[in-house]
């Protein structure tokens, strides 16, 4: 997913926006568990824009 965010500390300050991609990634069950978690999530976060997400 790609989004835009605003990286202007203050409202006051100009606009700073940058391009970044998101990954939300669900954590695998680990040997033993019943099942995963429903908070087991991570994300991952890059401003590179040609990184694919299988490098990611």
């Amino acid at each position: 997913m790609e989004v835009e965010v605003n990286l202007s500390e203050e409202e006051k300050d100009s606009s700073q926006w940058k391009r970044v991609m998101l990954l939300f990634v669900r954590s695998l069950k680990a040997p033993g568990e019943a099942q995963v978690g429903k908070k087991d999530w991570a994300l991952l976060v890059t401003t590179d824009g040609q990184l694919s997400i299988s490098k990611l």
